[in-house]
């Protein structure tokens, strides 16, 4: 009768282990779920939609969905290969017109179908004229991550490009390319080295860090209090969300950048700093970006390498017999003399024949009407916006052709002499 009583309460205890294990796991799992399916149906946060590829550069993940809450709140649905685009189609053969740039051609504020590219194409094709129109913009990018881009992702998916349009805002293009300027040296980031080649910044990141960075491809929870935890100890208020893909390893320390003679760009800047002063009459000095020390040369430093890379960068996609322009997208906030330095000598460049370029007026309107959500506070490009630019692109198109490969007679057979006089006509 004892071993029986013996036997029951060790019985009892088997069962009661696991069971309390169960009891206590039940409602922090419960409490968890919930967690995830307030913060997903709130919009506070989405599963991390970016990634890296080839280890090279951030993109979005193929065909995720997101909510922007930057400005308006716009759910966000990425392409099948990962843009805030249409899908894209590798076997198509229509003419390939490629957009690059940053969040303002991105666009996530608005639906893709009201993205200036979307109508941009929509235009041509009522007009019997078939183009592709593709839109490859990557927020918080600068120029060297978009050559990178075009060089890796873009052209190993085979699709089919006849003309590059480079977009501009120099607002933000030329802090993102030097590694010295605004935030510094982040956990990834491409920057440009001296002689305007692009390098990939990566610091390491602990293996505890990489596990949980990578778990935020599956959970807005987890995304939210990462992004939110990495700003905290950076110093920084939210931004765009870390990419998740293979723990980095340090390429280029965060002091370092590679060295070299740097060579003059042709449309560069000849003794910028000197320059600066007499062409802002001296307002320069009460600038922000300008009161650290040694900062104006990084400023004009960061011009020189952007410039140059922008002429390499034509020379390649000439000799593969693929056209190149510039976009100069308006900015919205009060420019340093390097940045509007950035714009007029690529209009000169324009001007004289040896690069297409067009600055976006946006048709003169009160930058409140294409650039602001609350008609309040400007920011990137609304609805409205871009209706406009298209309506500008179009038109500065159909004078200078679309691509050397393009087959449509009614934007052949204008000399490169009038192409070269149409775009840089248009820029001014």
């Amino acid at each position: 009768m004892a071993d029986r009583r013996t036997s029951g309460a060790a019985t009892a205890r088997g069962v009661s282990a696991p069971v309390r294990t169960v009891a206590v796991l039940v409602p922090i799992l419960l409490a968890l779920g919930a967690a995830e399916l307030i913060v997903r149906v709130t919009g506070l946060a989405s599963p991390n939609h970016r990634m890296i590829y080839a280890d090279t550069v951030v993109k979005g993940r193929p065909n995720a969905r997101y909510v922007s809450r930057k400005e308006n709140r716009n759910v966000v649905l990425l392409n099948n290969v990962g843009f805030h685009d249409r899908d894209w189609d590798v076997t198509d053969d229509e003419c390939g017109l490629l957009f690059l740039g940053d969040s303002m051609v991105e666009g996530i504020q608005v639906p893709v179908d009201s993205l200036f590219t979307s109508v941009l194409e929509d235009r041509f094709a009522s007009e019997g004229v078939s183009v592709d129109v593709l839109n490859a913009a990557v927020s918080a990018t600068g120029t060297g991550h978009q050559y990178l881009l075009w060089n890796t992702f873009v052209r190993d998916s085979g699709t089919r490009v006849d003309h590059v349009a480079l977009c501009l805002f120099p607002q933000n293009d030329l802090k993102n390319n030097h590694v010295s300027i605004g935030k510094g040296a982040e956990n990834y980031g491409v920057y440009l080295g001296p002689d305007g080649t692009p390098y990939v910044h990566k610091s390491g990141s602990s293996r505890a860090r990489s596990a949980l960075r990578r778990l935020t491809v599956y959970s807005a929870l987890l995304n939210l209090i990462y992004t939110r935890l990495h700003y905290l100890g950076s110093g920084d208020g939210p931004a765009e969300e870390e990419p998740t893909g293979a723990a980095p390893t340090a390429e280029v320390a965060p002091e370092e950048e590679p060295t070299g003679a740097a060579p003059t760009a042709e449309v560069a800047v000849e003794d910028a700093v000197s320059e600066a002063g007499a062409a802002s009459g001296g307002s320069r000095a009460s600038h922000p970006d300008f009161t650290a020390p040694g900062s104006e040369e990084l400023w004009a430093d960061s011009l020189e390498r952007t410039l140059l890379l922008i002429e390499r960068w034509k020379r390649e996609v000439t000799d593969m017999g693929v056209t190149f322009s510039v976009v100069i997208i308006p900015n919205t906030d009060r420019n340093n003399f390097y940045e509007d330095e950035l714009s007029r000598r690529l209009e000169e460049a324009g001007r004289a024949g040896s690069l297409r370029v067009l600055r976006l007026e946006l048709e003169g309107r009160d930058q409140l009407e294409t650039n602001s959500f609350d008609g309040e506070t400007l920011g990137h490009l609304n609805c409205m916006g871009h209706r406009v630019a298209a309506r500008e692109l179009h038109r500065w198109f159909e004078e200078g052709g679309l691509g050397r490969r393009h087959g449509e007679e009614s934007l052949e057979g204008r000399s490169d002499d009038a192409v070269e006089t149409a775009s840089g006509g248009e820029g001014t």
